[in-house]
């Protein structure tokens, strides 16, 4: 209520928000003020761009959750250039908005990421966000990340979760590819990536029309 009345005083109203979000001293308040000024206005870029870098891990979520919630060009650049953040946390929340949002240039941009990116949970929300992308683009990124089972391949090391990951992301694209992919792991030592290709696998025998795919699959064990 309280930030509606804000907005209905115009610029002023919005100008006092903006610094009050600025000014806040404890996290709480610059938190509270983060979950409801998109109800005042959208023009935010700078003071999301600043609750980004904030020392509070709950400050810098509830400005990743305001860039989704104003959805708009200016707000989806700025995800885009969280995804490389040092802050692994905003990096990897950045990451998975896009995968619900899914703006336009967000496919090249986790693509690039999958293959310039160290931190496990930034690869494994890669790989999830690949797959709500669900383009049949990605498949040969996820296929390379499943071919590097715990060594080096091209300068990369891919541990267990990552590579449940992509192969759990396969899943989600309705591609013939998908199947032919996912055979060849369905002896692999990780338990994770087994289980999906064997469902997969036995699935598309039972049914192999293109839409088996589109039936659940076993979830990723944490």
């Amino acid at each position: 209520m309280a930030t509606s009345l804000l907005a209905e005083q115009g610029v002023e109203g919005t100008k006092q928000l903006k610094k009050d979000l600025i000014l806040q001293t404890t996290p709480e308040e610059r938190a509270r003020i983060l979950e409801v000024v998109d109800g005042a206005t959208h023009d935010l870029k700078e003071e999301i761009v600043y609750a980004m870098h904030d020392e509070s891990q709950h400050v810098r979520s509830e400005a990743v959750r305001l860039a989704e919630r104003i959805n708009n060009e200016e707000a989806n650049q700025l995800l885009l250039e969280c995804t490389e953040s040092k802050r692994v946390d905003v990096a990897v929340r950045a990451i998975k908005c896009l995968g619900r949002i899914r703006p336009q240039m967000a496919l090249d941009k986790i693509l690039s990421l999958l293959k310039s990116s160290k931190e496990k949970d930034r690869l494994v929300a890669c790989c999830q966000t690949l797959g709500q992308i669900g383009d049949s683009k990605s498949i040969d990124a996820l296929a390379r990340i499943l071919q590097a089972p715990g060594f080096l391949l091209f300068g990369k090391k891919y541990g267990p979760e990552v590579r449940a990951s992509a192969a759990l992301a396969l899943t989600q694209m309705n591609d013939p590819r998908v199947v032919e992919t996912l055979t060849k792991w369905t002896k692999d030592k990780n338990a994770q990536v087994s289980d999906i290709a064997r469902a997969v696998s036995s699935r598309h025998h039972q049914d192999p029309s293109p839409t088996a795919q589109e039936k659940p699959i076993p979830e990723q064990r944490q």
